[in-house]
């Protein structure tokens, strides 16, 4: 990934202030259109709401990692740190989704320079320099600093956070001195840089639920068929268990959704797999949807409308729906890793497929086709050219080896004929997975939770 020849001539040297002055005037450009350039050293400046000085991170490339994205923010806690809080006995190294932290990070600017150096930079390098500065003591200089109690808890996160990553950039050979001399006003002092790229942040759509102005026609779906009276949990309680092959389930305040909510008598409208990475991030989820939130794809770095991958919680709270419910999946750990490989392939054939255009197709997947009647309509064949949401699912069910794959079998159903309601609980029967056990319904507390990122218009993995 990258090539030192899209790399200007000059080296440069940058204080603060001269960069400060520079970001303003520069015109911001679409990360995805430079991430592909990107090598191991870059640096990421991220800006919080007023603050000048800025969080660093250091852009980290994988070309042969399976089960991550290509590219990685390797960093500090960026959150204020108490002086009660702070462990001298380790320096803490987090390695993160380029795309989740630059887009769902809480920030307001997000600024790149590119690191000039004669080579690239392996990962496996940088791996190496991370286990020597997580095992090096803090110095003198830098404790007292860090100690120092007139230092705010922003300003004591940002020196730790600057700290490792001098150590680090020491360790590759890039920092003109001793890393316990840096201070975050001075880093890029001590760094040979190019000048600045301004990354473009997306603003995205709030919904209805967050203007209290849902359709006419969801409004009166939802009056037909009132909320069931169940029991909630927050979603912070949930989150860490959760794990790839989970489902999630959407009541949409649309009136699209209200329109498949009468159609198939059903309470969702919207349905949803949670993918968990090995590294125990935040949970994501795979769909196929309108993206009406304006939502950036974690993998691709895009706003999209198809098959795309998105942290769960910016989706559960992005004020289009007003129920969601979650399904634990549970088998083997044996079943579980191989049918995560199985998905893993899976995804990797579907990409950036788009979503189905057709409202005949959403609605004839509802429609009971045990009924004569009907069967002139019914999908005798699987088309994943373009998806809506339980067509996606089912088929990725399908190739994990949970419903059933051979078309000869009485239990066989092209993965257009599914709809979100055929995977609740009043309808386990019909869905007949061939391993594992799926949990009832468990329901998302969703009047109470706090919104996130205003910085970015954006309703924060």
């Amino acid at each position: 990934m990258g090539s030192c020849c899209c790399r200007k001539a000059d080296y440069v040297h940058h204080s603060e202030h001269d960069m400060s002055e520079t970001i303003e005037k520069l015109e911001p450009v679409e990360f995805v259109s430079i991430a592909d350039t990107l090598e191991t050293g870059d640096l990421c400046l991220l800006y919080r709401k007023g603050l000048e000085q800025p969080h660093y991170a250091m852009f980290v490339v994988y070309e042969d990692l399976v089960d991550h994205p290509p590219l990685l923010l390797l960093k500090g806690k960026t959150k204020p740190l108490p002086l009660s809080n702070f462990d001298s006995d380790h320096r803490h190294v987090r390695i993160t989704s380029a795309n989740t932290r630059i887009f769902y990070g809480d920030y307001e600017k997000v600024t790149i320079c590119r690191l000039r150096k004669d080579k690239i930079i392996p990962g496996i390098k940088v791996d190496k320099a991370t286990d020597v500065v997580r095992e090096t003591e803090f110095h003198k200089d830098e404790l007292e600093v860090i100690k120092d109690p007139n230092l705010s808890d922003t300003s004591r996160s940002q020196h730790v956070c600057t700290f490792m990553l001098a150590h680090i950039m020491s360790q590759l050979g890039y920092l003109t001195v001793e890393p316990h001399k840096v201070r975050p006003d001075s880093f890029l002092n001590h760094l040979v840089l190019d000048e600045p790229i301004s990354i473009k942040i997306p603003e995205t759509r709030k919904g209805p639920l967050c203007t209290g102005s849902p359709p006419l026609l969801a409004k009166l779906i939802d009056g037909i068929k009132p909320s069931p009276d169940v029991v909630t949990v927050k979603y912070d309680d949930i989150a860490d268990k959760l794990e790839t092959g989970d489902l999630v389930l959407f009541s949409g305040a649309t009136s699209s959704g209200a329109i498949i909510k009468l159609f198939d008598n059903a309470e969702f409208s919207h349905i949803g797999l949670v993918i968990r990475r090995p590294n125990n991030s935040a949970p994501l989820l795979w769909e196929a949807s309108t993206n009406l939130a304006g939502l950036v794809d974690v993998e691709t770095g895009k706003v999209t409308q198809g098959v795309e991958l998105l942290p769960l919680r910016e989706k559960v709270f992005s004020g289009w729906y007003n129920r969601v419910a979650i399904r634990r999946l549970t088998v083997s750990k044996e079943e579980r890793e191989k049918m995560t490989t199985l998905l893993c392939k899976f995804m990797k054939g579907i990409g950036e497929r788009p979503y189905e255009q057709h409202k005949l197709q959403l609605i004839r997947s509802a429609l009971d086709f045990h009924q004569d009647y009907f069967t002139f309509l019914k999908n005798e064949e699987e088309d994943l050219s373009s998806l809506f949401c339980s067509e996606l699912v089912a088929a990725a069910y399908q190739r994990m080896g949970l419903l059933e794959f051979d078309k000869t079998s009485e239990h066989y159903k092209t993965s257009n004929e599914y709809t979100p309601d055929d995977f609740t609980s009043r309808r386990d029967e019909k869905l007949s997975l061939k391993y594992g056990e799926l949990s009832k319904e468990i329901y998302i507390e969703m009047k109470t939770h706090r919104k996130r990122n205003p910085l970015m218009s954006m309703v924060h993995v």
